[in-house]
């Protein structure tokens, strides 16, 4: 009988017997776009020096531009990461604490 792996949790994905959340899905798709973006096959597209775009040539406005987005992903992973793990710790004390105020119940009757 072939085994089968769990289905995540709606808003989280497998990768290689993992369980990630999806914002993190997002930042490693955000990541890979913007590692293309600094090499070859998309560099090429924007490697002139014309035309200037705030005071830049195009390829440095390009990177500058990569540079922000890399940045933005960051803050939008540490402000959704931090926010989930909020809710799971605040879930978990919650649990002990209804754990704990039955245990004095029946411990007092």
């Amino acid at each position: 009988m072939p085994e089968t792996t769990p289905t995540p949790k709606p808003g989280y994905f497998r990768f290689m017997g993992s369980t990630y959340p999806n914002n993190r899905k997002a930042f490693v798709l955000l990541a890979g776009f913007i590692q293309l973006g600094v090499i070859w096959p998309l560099y090429a597209f924007f490697s002139d020096a014309e035309p200037f775009i705030l005071g830049l040539p195009l390829s440095f406005a390009w990177l500058t531009l990569m540079l922000i987005l890399a940045f933005a992903g960051m803050v939008y992973l540490y402000v959704t990461d931090n926010a989930r793990l909020d809710r799971e710790y605040n879930e978990r004390v919650k649990q002990q604490h209804l754990a704990e105020t039955r245990n004095e119940t029946g411990a007092s009757a």
